[in-house]
């Protein structure tokens, strides 16, 4: 850990989002805006510096919003997680900030980050008003993988292999090209930008329920199956024809030469499949705390 700072004070949430189309929420927290009423927020910075070499790194909470910036001047990986608890008074914000833990570990395979909330009792708690958001910035190439059980995730760049899991919660990731990526939320929307899929890549993006954006480069090769149990699959823009019979819940098309294999499905909201578009660090915002 190379650096750590307290403090208590009133907090609401707002949302943060891309746009109208291409949104991850992300609650912040703004000075100046009315505080809630007997509610006060404590929050702990913490920040950690590690040479992953070719390892993974994985990002493990229980709620808050997690965000990975890609740096090609970055020799090593850095994560700042901000700890926030809310209590009626400063005091019990601050007493209820120590039930919120971090953790970290790691092997030859793996460098982990995990944080949790317990009660005073030792058991897990439930996300009342405890959480943790993260920031990451790793080099180019970095495989990662994210679980929450609570909180968007945002991805910015070209990491190696990206895995993403999200209980509740949305999934925005631009410029991707990792050959191997999954994207997988129960409740919340996904949408992917990418730069190019590798040859022999293999992506997934899934939902239970949720829409599913995907924005492909000019000349993508790719094998395309977008799927939904109930809505639609809309072409913006990709050139996926429409299927011989008509069926507007599936499509399965190859672009270019094929090759690289990407899968989207949502058992309820719309997939939609376009040309690139600009998501990138300057419009997806930033899991920014004060």
């Amino acid at each position: 850990m190379s650096g750590r700072e307290t403090h208590a004070k009133a907090t609401t949430p707002r949302l943060m989002r891309l746009g109208a189309a291409l949104a991850l929420v992300l609650s912040a927290c703004e000075p100046g805006e009315a505080p809630q009423p007997g509610r006060t927020e404590a929050t702990a910075v913490e920040e950690r510096t590690v040479a992953l070499g070719t390892r993974t790194l994985v990002l493990d909470g229980f709620a808050g919003d997690v965000r990975v910036e890609v740096d090609p001047a970055a020799t090593g990986v850095h994560v700042r997680l901000v700890r926030r608890a809310l209590g009626a008074t400063p005091g019990s914000a601050r007493e209820r900030l120590a039930r919120v833990t971090v953790e970290t570990g790691g092997d030859d395979e793996l460098y982990q980050v995990v944080w949790r909330a317990y009660s005073p009792g030792g058991q897990m708690e439930p996300d009342d008003g405890l959480r943790a958001d993260a920031v990451a910035t790793v080099p180019p190439g970095t495989p990662v993988a994210v679980r929450t059980l609570r909180g968007g995730v945002a991805v910015d760049g070209p990491t190696g292999d990206l895995d993403i899991g999200v209980g509740t919660g949305e999934i925005v990731v631009g410029r991707a090209g990792a050959r191997r990526l999954r994207l997988d939320t129960r409740a919340g929307d996904v949408t992917l930008a990418a730069d190019g899929i590798p040859a022999g890549a293999a992506w997934t993006l899934e939902t239970l329920a949720g829409n599913i954006d995907v924005a492909l480069a000019a000349g993508a090769n790719v094998d395309l199956d977008a799927s939904t149990d109930a809505g639609r699959v809309v072409d913006r823009g990709l050139g996926a024809a429409d299927p011989a019979d008509g069926a507007e819940t599936q499509r399965r098309v190859t672009l270019g030469r094929g090759g690289a294999r990407l899968r989207a499905h949502t058992a309820a909201g719309t997939v939609t499949l376009g040309q690139a578009t600009d998501i990138d660090g300057t419009e997806m915002g930033r899991v920014e705390r004060r």
